[in-house]
């Protein structure tokens, strides 16, 4: 052959594809069904009598090749009898990012526990039927925990809320204020236990940052500074407000022990081409003439998680990612002149001693789950309700709206006025004062 029709002869199979009928499959909108013996989604089987047919001998974690199948066996008592011999499993996880679906975890099982369905849709984007399930799960629980993308908290909430279920909500508890209505007002008619995942009014440094604002030991307070920042990681249906903001608002309310009047935000978009990664928020508490600035990011060089308090007597700094010391008291302050209207060279400056005093540290989350469940298990009120929850989704609303329109928003914009609901959404705030 000669030498110029190499590059030609290297083209063949494109050549010989292009021009091919393309073959398109329209799915999800038409499904076609399976071969027979095709290995799909795995199935623990049950005996007639309804006992599991699991021992938990960990047999298919050995025989699975990508090393997807955890199980943890546990003995049956005559008490509480799982399966008929003297062990069952207590804990089955297959992880389908590493499952290559080739069924030696079958040929392994000795009880014939363990199938493979011909169920190959391991995903789904509709969140509020792929989550929750209401006629296989709800029935079989008596709480629900709700950490899935932000959209779906109110759809997945009332789903839960309706069939009778307690519900603890990630943060936020919405995204729109009528939307996290809907919730406070079903659980309230349903008699449940409804909490927002404020995992942050549930730490111990948080809680003694609030007494030494609270207490007076800073004097007047003038103002909170928060900052939540790190490299990452991008959302895909919330920007930067929506995900990191609800924590500085939520520990805002609760060390002021009140609500923002007025919300005015700043953001840009430098890398996400639809949500803003960079954002500035300011809250106005007129009652208290205290303002709280916000600073959240997700294109920084440092993980931040910072507040610092700044009073006329002292300071007070809340590092989140300390190792010790997570909070640290400053003996500093600015002293004005003695005529009040003096020249700025007469401000005076103390400086004084730093101290770190001792809070005793337990994981907030724990705190948080134990705190739901004794609440469910006591019929008690959980200190972070569903009006706290309301409170940070208005403020977020607000955020949103002064982000497009650049202005100023006032909390009563998004609030709805209903005089049965007032006084519920007041009483997590009453009773306090700053300085």
């Amino acid at each position: 052959m000669p030498e110029f029709l190499g590059p030609v002869k290297g083209f063949g199979v494109t050549f010989r594809q292009m021009f091919r009928k393309v073959d398109t499959v329209q799915y999800p909108e038409e499904k076609h069904p399976t071969a027979p013996r095709f290995h799909g989604r795995h199935q623990l089987n049950r005996w007639p009598d309804g006992l599991e047919k699991c021992i938990g001998c960990e047999l298919c974690a050995w025989a699975c090749p990508a090393d997807a199948i955890y199980v943890e066996g546990a003995d049956n008592t005559e008490e509480e009898r799982y399966s008929p011999g003297e062990r069952y499993g207590a804990v089955y996880q297959i992880n389908y990012l590493r499952c290559i679906l080739c069924g030696l975890c079958v040929e392994a099982c000795p009880t014939r526990a363990l199938t493979m369905t011909n169920d190959y849709e391991l995903a789904d984007n509709r969140v509020g039927e792929e989550f929750l399930p209401q006629t296989s799960v709800l029935p079989h629980v008596d709480a629900v925990i709700i950490a899935t993308p932000p959209a779906s908290h109110a759809l997945l909430g009332l789903k839960a809320i309706a069939a009778g279920k307690h519900v603890l909500i990630e943060k936020p508890l919405a995204t729109t204020t009528d939307a996290a209505w809907s919730l406070v007002d079903a659980a309230e008619a349903a008699g449940v236990v409804l909490m927002p995942g404020h995992t942050f009014e549930h730490n111990a440094a948080v809680h003694k940052l609030r007494d030494l604002v609270r207490g007076g030991q800073l004097g007047r307070l003038f103002y909170l500074d928060c900052a939540r920042l790190n490299l990452g990681l991008y959302q895909t249906d919330v920007n930067v407000i929506l995900d990191l903001a609800p924590h500085d608002i939520s520990i805002s309310n609760f060390v002021l022990g009140s609500r923002p009047t007025t919300v005015t935000a700043w953001g840009s978009r430098h890398v996400h081409p639809e949500h803003e990664d960079v954002a500035y928020l300011r809250l106005d508490y007129a009652d208290l003439g205290v303002r709280a600035n916000i600073h959240v990011s997700w294109l920084d060089p440092h993980k931040v998680r910072r507040i610092t308090a700044v009073g006329s007597k002292k300071m007070v700094v809340y590092n989140d990612v300390a190792d010790g010391e997570r909070i640290r008291v400053y003996d500093k302050s600015a002293v004005p002149p003695e005529e009040g209207d003096g020249p700025l060279s007469q401000v005076a400056y103390h400086l004084g001693d730093v101290v770190s005093p001792f809070v005793a540290f337990a994981e907030p989350l724990a705190v948080q789950d134990q705190h739901f469940v004794d609440c469910i298990a006591n019929g008690s009120h959980p200190s972070a309700d569903g009006s706290s929850g309301l409170a940070v989704v208005q403020v977020l609303e607000c955020a949103q709206i002064s982000l497009r329109e650049q202005r100023p928003v006032a909390l009563a914009e998004v609030t709805r006025r209903r005089m049965a609901a007032g006084p519920t959404l007041d009483a997590a705030f009453t009773g306090t004062s700053v300085g």
